[in-house]
């Protein structure tokens, strides 16, 4: 089995001893083989979201700076759920069918 493995690493060009140089690496950054890790061409760190800008780090509400809740641009709603489709009426009712309003 490990004899297998070993050369079909060999025929698609991978070293067996770093299999985990198959991994892949966000826009903008290299495969460090050597530390199976991926580096950022700009020196930047690999943000939360797997990027290379550095800009997409969760605060302690887990939002980003831009007020997404999630790295695919998910907000939350009315009620906190992420992505969830929730919203105020005219009320200021979560959820609500407006007819609490005064």
């Amino acid at each position: 089995m490990i004899r297998s493995l070993i050369i079909l690493l060999l025929i698609v060009g991978c070293d067996p001893i770093t299999p985990c140089c198959l991994i892949g690496c966000p826009i903008g950054a290299d495969v460090n083989c050597g530390e199976c890790s991926c580096e950022c061409r700009n020196g930047a760190e690999i943000d939360d979201c797997f990027s290379c800008d550095g800009n997409n780090y969760f605060n302690a509400d887990g939002l980003l700076p831009n007020g997404d809740c999630n790295c695919y641009g998910a907000v939350k709603d009315c009620s906190g759920d992420c992505g969830g489709d929730l919203v105020e009426d005219d009320c200021g009712v979560c959820d609500g069918d407006g007819s609490s309003c005064e």
